[in-house]
């Protein structure tokens, strides 16, 4: 016997259900429906079931109170992992875009910038650790390598011993 499993996107008016579910439910903390149709941003309901909305601490503790709230966590702002992404992709030369950039060309013209990313090198000048000081004391990191990879692997500023 062969089980298959059939995804299907929701229709329309599935979203616009679950949209305006949203609206309501959110509408029962906030005071009304306008007023959560103020504070929902985004609402999700193709794979999951919620919304992103801008509340205060107190409306959002009461809305993870209620028994069907699964989860209820803060927007935070990440920094990037990488310190060179602007400068390794020629968008941004000493701290602004050259004439010449793909970032300059692209500003207003309704262009989206994709990075093709072929794989992950070490030897690639993205990784490169040249201009920064030594490693900050309280770093806890290691450079793990594979017993019969130890002749082609490369740390940079590790205290790997190879």
């Amino acid at each position: 016997m062969n089980n298959q499993v059939l995804i299907t996107s929701p229709s329309l008016l599935d979203s616009k259900l679950a949209t305006d579910s949203h609206y309501d439910f959110l509408g029962s903390f906030v005071g009304s429906t306008e007023k959560a149709k103020e504070a929902i941003f985004y609402s999700y309901n193709r794979y999951i079931n919620g919304f992103a909305a801008i509340l205060d601490d107190d409306e959002a503790a009461n809305v993870a109170k209620h028994p069907n709230v699964v989860s209820i966590f803060l927007n935070k702002k990440y920094e990037l992992h990488t310190t060179r992404s602007w400068e390794f992709l020629g968008l941004e030369r000493n701290g602004g875009f050259p004439k010449d950039s793909l970032w300059h060309k692209s500003l207003g013209e309704d262009i989206i910038i994709g990075n093709l990313d072929t794989g992950v090198w070490p030897e690639s000048q993205s990784f490169s650790d040249e201009g920064f000081g030594p490693i900050p004391k309280k770093w806890r990191g290691i450079c793990q390598v594979a017993q019969n990879n130890k002749d082609k692997f490369h740390c940079n500023r590790s205290s790997c011993s190879l």
